[in-house]
């Protein structure tokens, strides 16, 4: 199993890179907390957990630009402004997430 989470590791970061001309345009397009939760997202792919989405970052909106989103969004929980969860992930059951807390 741990071969095949470096593998979607490997990929999601490829999708990513391939996506951009550089990581940097990222952080200055969606912001820092954007670029900390897509670290986060690559290390809940490689260890087969998740992270928590709130709306101050905008991974989804970069992730759902990805030739692979729906099994990249797998791995996300998303809540709202208030707090509320929106989407569970599959990965979500007795695990903690990835990220921290919410901000």
């Amino acid at each position: 199993m741990q071969n095949a989470n470096a593998a979607k590791a490997k990929q999601f970061y490829q999708e990513l890179i391939d996506s951009v001309e550089a990581l940097t345009a990222l952080g200055e397009t969606h912001g820092i907390r954007t670029m900390a939760d897509l670290l986060h997202m690559q290390a809940a792919i490689l260890d087969g957990t998740f992270i928590d989405a709130w709306p101050d970052s905008k991974i989804i909106d970069v992730i759902n630009g990805l030739p692979s989103s729906e099994q990249w969004l797998m791995h996300i929980s998303e809540y709202d402004d208030a707090g509320h969860l929106v989407r569970s992930s599959p990965f979500s059951e007795n695990q903690p997430a990835a990220s921290g807390p919410q901000p």
